[in-house]
């Protein structure tokens, strides 16, 4: 379905020539003269298009991210740098420029000529070009897309039976518990369904209908879990916040204070105050 992005374009395209090559050849030579091969009001049409064209395209790609966020935290126990904030800002920032640029159309077509959003236009988009590039660079995993999620029908023909579901829960969560694979920052869903020798779209089936969690939140949960017994530990051995989110799988301490205040209601630095008060 691809081909279908490539229409609008061809539609233009046939529409500008031809609107240029139905013409006579003396009429043709008078508005190359003129510099002026369209009416203002096509010359409208036209730039209005490619702006609601823009402006569709950027809300579709903020509902396609917000999928792709989905798809993240079902297949990666940990974020960490495919956070896609940053991806927002620039969608959103391109909308702006989008819309400053038809501001600056309107203006020039009633006869004003104000540089300066022009300018803010041009900079604007090599803004925009570059981020887009260094984040790419940064970040290439972030442009290699996911394995494509099973459609809702396959998914419901795959329904695994209850007790299929029981039994594959307790051996993830086994394999999981036994081999503490919540320790490794870089553990996939590709990585837990090789240990467990379940396939992985039947262990984000199971996680989902027993548990009602993806896999993020899954092995997060391990990972709180086993911070706390470290922060309550009475061995004489104390370690700071950051040595501990590190420890147990996390290698950001704000993706550590969020999934922490998220399964305990509190920060890290609260629930020590509260376990040397109790």
């Amino acid at each position: 379905m691809n081909f279908v992005h490539i229409v609008p374009f061809v539609l233009h395209l046939l529409f500008m020539s031809l609107k240029f090559h139905l013409l006579t050849a003396e009429i043709k030579r008078e508005l190359i003269s003129n510099e002026q091969v369209f009416t203002y009001y096509e010359i409208g049409f036209i730039y209005l298009s490619m702006f609601f064209l823009l402006i569709g395209y950027s809300i579709a790609s903020l509902y396609h991210l917000k999928i792709y966020n989905s798809e993240l935290n079902r297949k990666f126990s940990l974020r960490g740098k495919m956070k896609l904030t940053w991806l927002k800002f620039v969608i959103f920032g391109f909308i702006i420029i989008c819309v400053v640029g038809l501001f600056s159309f309107i203006l020039s077509m009633k006869g004003y000529q104000i540089i300066i959003f022009r300018l803010i236009s041009v900079i604007s988009i090599f803004v925009f070009s570059n981020v887009i590039v260094y984040y790419g660079l940064k970040l290439p995993d972030l442009f290699s897309g996911i394995e494509e999620k099973p459609s809702k029908q396959k998914y419901e023909k795959s329904a695994l039976p209850p007790e299929q579901l029981r039994r594959y829960l307790k051996k993830i969560v086994r394999c999981m518990e036994s081999e503490k694979l919540y320790l490794n920052p870089l553990l996939t869903l590709q990585d837990l369904a090789k240990k467990a020798s379940i396939p992985s779209y039947y262990i984000s089936q199971v996680l989902s209908r027993c548990l009602n969690k993806n896999f993020y939140d899954f092995v997060n949960g391990y990972r709180i879990e086993e911070s706390k017994k470290i922060l309550t530990n009475d061995s004489g051995v104390k370690k700071t916040i950051l040595e501990v989110l590190y420890d147990v799988g996390f290698n950001s301490k704000s993706t550590f204070n969020t999934a922490f205040k998220k399964y305990t209601g509190m920060t890290p630095t609260e629930f020590i105050r509260l376990q040397k008060s109790s």
